[in-house]
């Protein structure tokens, strides 16, 4: 049986699609009301609306463009999946500690 490796490039264009997704499903509800669903929810997001709204905006405004250039990158100049992996882990990190500072 043959054993199939993961590809990050494709992990990462999953996720550049997911966000892609996730911002369409966000816009297309023109109250821009605080989701349970779609977004990025953190306790200080769902405090009021003006803070889900900047935070969504913070959040899809990079992002969408960070994975793109990922993808990007990792297509003419191949990553590996442990150095994808943690560039991934650490925009995650970031972009919490980037939000939450901004809405404190």
């Amino acid at each position: 049986m043959k054993e199939e490796n993961i590809d990050m490039n494709s992990i990462e264009s999953i996720i550049l699609i997911v966000l892609i997704v996730a911002w369409g499903i966000y816009m297309v509800d023109p109250t821009h009301k605080v989701s349970r669903w779609v977004g990025y929810r953190s306790e200080g997001t769902r405090t009021s609306l003006v803070n889900w709204k900047r935070a969504q905006k913070m959040f899809y405004g990079i992002s969408i463009p960070f994975f793109a250039v990922l993808v990007l990158i990792n297509y003419f100049i191949p990553l590996s999946n442990l150095v994808a992996a943690f560039i991934i882990v650490g925009w995650a990190v970031a972009i919490m500690i980037i939000i939450e500072i901004h809405l404190g």
